[in-house]
């Protein structure tokens, strides 16, 4: 391979100083074993350089010859327009290598040539004026990323001849309409057709052993899985009676569906199956369907509401993450983990149910879920990951379970409300920046004694914690019903008309706060509603507040 290409270029070092010296001169071509067979003036040379419908030139192309057969390696030149040889050195051309024409953006046709066999690996990736082309028969294979982002790409036609389709061929091929799929394809590759923007139909014909298509959406042959509806479809779509799952990547991007009716008989949801159908407002899983997977649901920013079915019992990683509108969601009871962000970025999530049999909440699993002002968690818990409630900014108590053992870093960081949290003696370590940013944060109700507390492996960066009130063997539960003086004070609460008398004149809150049952959960608020500086006095038009996990209780 060496010798060839060096043969080539000293061919040209060759005519170069012959042209310049006004030597006559002849173009020589050799063969496989360096020896001349054929010769052509220089002037027939340019000719068919120049000639604008010819063959381009082997010189435009790095090429491999091996088994008598040429693979195109790299198109190292910047045409328009160009076209393929069938033969080189008098070898047939049957393939064109991974990334030959990669980014030739200035490639605005190609003719291929009737012995090409396969196309490789981004073999015409970012061809982004590239507007047709037409497939040779005889091509077997198009190979993974082979026409990705080709956004001017209209149309192609695929052989009959072709088996086999990879991973990505016409991802983000922006401009393609409708695909027909020939009898031969066996094998299509992962998001083949993924993010092909006016794409409304696949075709597949009749006789395909292993596919087939309804209303311009791809399945198996079976209609049993659902493989790719275009993303181009639009309005309203019903799913097949026979499909019993939804592929990987199914639905992703189809951005102008307004809702999708699932039928009875599904029972799996494959991973990023309806990722960023971002018009989809509603929909109802079947009693059947017992997984969900990754991010199966991710970024549809117009989802509002979804009925999981008391039978799931599997939600992928990121299965609801960005559903920004979606505001409410009961787990059923089967679910046990809430993994990496389940419902991140959530921000219109104000209440969810998380039934006893969860174990676990993974890393993320509500970041920025800014509107949840509460949540119960269950009584099997045993981990909290990282950033697992991180920036929910309106959250403003917690009551983390017995049972509970780590909490992860940064868990609880930047929850702008959040006053006070229950910490379970069962707890063994608490991660970095726990309460980080948490400006509002002063009490930890711990329901161990202060050397079970001090037994806590607490990770650096925890000032926040280290700041806070530590409430020992607080008992959950035992905060009043209602604002009671102490027996040994002066004060008296009038209920009927809500007012306190006996409180000492220039009395300070912390002076006020001591004279009633439940002082830690008893809070001073001025008229404004703010409360009071550690160092303000109490007066008329004050008012003292039982807290219950950081809410308001009387």
């Amino acid at each position: 391979m060496l010798k060839k290409q060096l043969s080539h270029f000293l061919s040209l070092l060759i005519v170069a100083a012959l042209v310049v010296t006004g030597l006559p001169v002849n173009v020589l071509a050799n063969d496989t074993n360096g020896t001349s067979n054929t010769a052509k003036t220089l002037e027939e040379e340019i000719k068919f350089d120049s000639s604008s419908a010819a063959e381009a030139p082997a010189t435009d192309f790095q090429y491999t010859i091996e088994d008598s057969k040429v693979t195109i390696d790299v198109y190292i030149r910047s045409a328009t327009e160009v076209v393929i040889p069938a033969e080189i050195e008098g070898y047939p051309v049957t393939s064109i290598g991974d990334c030959a024409f990669y980014g030739c953006s200035a490639l605005t046709s190609i003719t291929l040539p009737e012995g090409l066999t396969s196309i490789g690996d981004h073999a015409f990736y970012r061809c982004t004026s590239l507007t047709s082309i037409t497939l040779p028969e005889g091509l077997t294979s198009i190979g993974n990323f082979v026409f990705s982002e080709c956004s001017a790409l209209t149309s192609i036609n695929i052989p009959n001849s072709v088996t086999s389709i990879g991973n990505y061929a016409f991802y983000v091929c922006s401009a393609l309409t409708s695909i027909t799929l020939p009898e031969r394809v066996t094998s299509i590759g992962d998001r083949a057709f993924d993010y092909c923007e006016s794409l409304t139909s696949i075709k597949v014909l009749d006789n395909n052993s292993n596919y087939s298509s309804a209303e311009g959406v791809l399945f198996d042959k079976n209609k049993t899985e659902l493989i790719c509806c275009p993303a181009g479809k639009e309005g309203n779509y019903i799913i097949p009676n026979s499909v019993t799952s939804i592929g990987d990547y199914a639905f992703e991007f189809c951005s102008s569906l307004i809702s999708i009716t699932i039928p009875e008989g599904l029972t799996s949801i494959g991973d990023h199956a309806f990722l960023c159908c971002d018009s989809l407002t509603s929909i109802a899983l079947p009693e059947g369907v017992t997984s969900i997977g990754d991010h199966a649901f991710g970024r549809c920013t117009s989802l509002t509401s979804i009925t999981l079915p008391e039978g799931l019992t599997s939600i992928g990683n990121g299965a609801f993450y960005g559903c920004s509108a979606l505001t409410s969601i009961t787990l059923p009871e089967g679910v046990t983990s809430i993994r990496e962000r389940t419902f991140a970025w959530c921000d219109s999530l104000t209440s969810i149910t998380i039934p006893e049999g969860v174990t676990s909440i993974g890393d993320w699993a509500f970041s920025e879920c800014s509107a949840l002002t509460s949540i119960t968690l269950p009584e099997g818990l045993t981990s909290i990951g990282w950033d697992a409630f991180s920036d929910c900014s309106a959250l403003t108590s917690i009551n983390i379970p017995e049972g509970v053992k780590s909490i992860g870093d940064d868990a609880f960081a930047f929850c702008d409300s959040l006053i006070s949290i229950v910490v379970p003696k069962s707890i063994k370590s608490i991660g970095n920046r726990v309460f980080e940013g948490c400006l509002k944060f002063k009490n930890v109700y711990y329901t161990g004694t202060e050397a079970e507390w001090d037994a806590i492996e607490i990770a650096a960066n925890n000032d926040s914690l280290n700041n806070a009130t530590i409430h020992f063997n607080y008992v959950p539960g035992a905060i009043p019903d209602e604002i009671t003086p102490s027996e040994d004070s002066n004060v008296v609460v009038d209920t009927d008309k809500s007012l306190i008398f006996g409180i000492a004149a220039e009395s300070k809150p912390a002076d006020v706060i001591a004279q009633f049952k439940g002082s830690e959960n008893i809070q001073i608020v001025g008229k404004d509603g703010n409360a009071l500086a550690d160092d303000a006095l109490v007066g008329t038009g004050c008012k003292v507040q039982l807290i219950e996990n950081g809410e308001v209780k009387d």
